[in-house]
């Protein structure tokens, strides 16, 4: 009975802890999300008409609601407290709710949380709040879905309510349909060409602007612009680290697909694998490439728990078992230690 109300009180404090950092972050600069956010609820306050059709035009609708309560009931912190809560709550329940019904030990559970908690960086969840919370629901509906085997009409509304949240979620649920195909040539097919056009940006906008006056193509041509023309970023370290990572997360999943005969799981694992490909072929646009590393984290769990046990528990792999922890522990520190760097830009 301890240990019961042990893991179902552990996944809070985790997640009130990093809420109440989350609350007390304030966006005194231009350069986070948050500071446009705060910028838009003052002018909601002030019933700014053109902020007001704005608004309309351009926010989901989850969140469009979202921030006008917030905006009416004044505590503008609260716009990151509660999709930081429900972040890591999620997370922690997915960790600990297959560590404790699948055997792991306590360890193994201490081991992951604080390997995903690591690698996502703070900063970006706290501040690009709309996100990060549409992706862990989206992570949350397919560990229902595939690995719980929940089937119920709730879970399957948990695949659509991301897209309300922030757009870029609808990769996720074409990932989704995707994997339902049964002919994996047809799969590999769609998805080697759709994620070949994301190397020809501009291809892709000639072929689309004659129906720019759809509201739809024309929100598709923007997010083009923002995430794959105009933005120009350096390659530098951390980049080299995020995509030795992301590397690392898609090989784990390889390996657990291959040897799992559940036909539900061989799907998450074939889902995390084909986002680990596409992230991977993202690495030069480095918004999108950071934003589909969080994902590949929120899901990443269950495969870094089959990967230790399936090592631990045959013979020819067993020798590499304290290298796997030792390489997990690596990338927790490098994890801590970007996240102590971001803290650094962060006022409170």
């Amino acid at each position: 009975m301890k240990n019961s109300k042990l893991y179902n009180i552990i996944p809070f404090i985790i997640a009130l802890f990093f809420a109440i950092l989350a609350y007390y972050f304030y966006p005194i600069n231009g350069d986070y999300d948050l500071s446009k956010y705060y910028h838009l609820m003052d002018m909601i306050k002030l019933n700014d008409s053109e902020t007001l059709i704005y608004i309309n035009n351009y926010f989901e609708v989850l969140f469009r609601f979202y921030m006008y309560l917030i905006a009416f009931i004044g505590n503008y912190r609260l716009l990151q407290f509660f999709p930081v809560l429900f972040l890591y709550l999620i997370l922690c329940y997915i960790i600990f709710d297959y560590g404790k019904n699948h055997g792991f030990s306590k360890l193994s559970i201490v081991i992951i949380s604080m390997l995903c908690i690591s690698l996502f960086r703070f900063v970006l969840i706290a501040s690009c709040i709309r996100y990060a919370i549409a992706y862990v629901i989206f992570a949350l509906a397919l560990y229902l879905d595939l690995i719980k085997k929940d089937k119920r009409f709730w879970v399957k509304l948990l695949y659509i309510l991301p897209i309300f949240l922030h757009k870029t979620s609808i990769i996720f649920l074409l990932l989704r349909l995707l994997i339902e195909i049964k002919n994996k040539k047809i799969i590999y097919f769609i998805f080697g060409i759709s994620t070949i056009l994301f190397f020809f940006p501009n291809f892709v906008i000639e072929i689309i602007t004659p129906f720019k006056n759809i509201k739809i193509v024309e929100s598709l041509i923007n997010m083009i612009y923002g995430y794959l023309i105009e933005e120009n970023v350096p390659i530098y370290l951390q980049l080299i680290f995020r995509l030795f990572q992301t590397t690392f997360f898609t090989l784990c999943g390889v390996l657990c697909y291959l040897k799992t005969t559940d036909n539900s799981m061989k799907k998450y694992y074939f889902m995390l694998v084909l986002v680990g490909i596409f992230t991977i072929c993202l690495f030069n646009y480095f918004t999108i490439f950071m934003r589909m590393i969080d994902f590949l984290v929120f899901i990443s769990p269950i495969v870094i728990f089959e990967c230790l046990r399936l090592i631990h528990s045959n013979e020819k792999l067993k020798l590499f078992y304290p290298l796997l922890l030792l390489l997990l522990g690596v990338f927790i520190v490098c994890g801590i230690y970007i996240q102590i760097i971001d803290f650094k830009g962060m006022y409170f």
